[in-house]
């Protein structure tokens, strides 16, 4: 291939071809950092999952507890890894597909209820809570359908959804957790009205309703910074 002349391109190709090549293979890098991210962030929620899940189990399956408390507490573990992964990502990388304060609050508060539910279940053993009060179940039920929702948030998030694609999906989870704010406020007042003369029973299982209920609280931090980040980035 020839030169051109003066006035034409010295180059012996197309500039446009490699503009377009240099295009192509830039939006392609980027679309591989970007799913890099979010397949961390959606492993966080799937171990946000499963630690739910577990405990959830572990109510109707109480002969076994122990059992469970191992098996939350290396769903936990495995959890601080990814979040760990994702944190050294963050601050290594020079461009981030959101602002990395975004990306870090949205980890920190899948990390968070992953801890919370590993803390309730970490006290029934070690406390010996040898049998369940009635109204723990529809909380850890309620933590449950608030985590699988709050997952398909962040997945939706990763798609580049919009508001209106998902905002129901935040609706639902605000009133979940208003809806567990309503048991654990009935629950304290049972709790309180029926051991009145097992004041260490009142101590154990204040912490147990605290410990799920700052759970699904959690669940809605985290969806805050997931609709927050949806609408800046819409």
């Amino acid at each position: 291939m020839t030169h051109l002349t003066v006035g034409e391109s010295l180059f012996p190709v197309d500039v446009r071809f490699l503009t377009h090549a240099w295009y192509t293979r830039a939006l392609m890098l980027g679309i591989k950092r970007k799913n890099a991210f979010f397949d961390l962030l959606t492993q966080q929620t799937d171990f946000v999952v499963s630690s739910a899940v577990q405990f959830q189990a572990m109510l109707a399956d109480f002969g076994n507890a122990n059992n469970y408390v191992q098996e939350i507490k290396a769903i936990e573990h495995a959890a601080d890894q990814v979040r760990h992964e994702l944190g050294t990502k963050i601050d290594e990388a020079f461009v981030t597909p959101m602002d990395k304060e975004d990306l870090s609050a949205l980890a920190d508060r899948l990390d968070d209820i992953v801890d919370c539910v590993e803390s309730a279940s970490t006290r029934i053993s070690i406390y010996k809570v040898q049998s369940l009060r009635p109204d723990l179940a529809p909380m850890a039920a309620n933590l449950v359908a608030m985590t699988k929702k709050l997952q398909t948030t962040v997945v939706a998030l990763g798609e580049g959804s919009k508001l209106n694609d998902i905002k129901d999906m935040f609706v639902q989870l605000h009133s979940i957790e208003n809806d567990t704010d309503q048991m654990f406020r009935a629950a304290l007042g049972t709790l309180f009205e029926t051991m009145q003369d097992q004041p260490v029973q009142i101590i154990i299982w204040k912490e147990l309703y605290d410990r799920i209920e700052r759970a699904v609280d959690k669940c809605e931090d985290a969806s805050n910074v997931v609709e927050s980040m949806v609408v800046k980035y819409a």
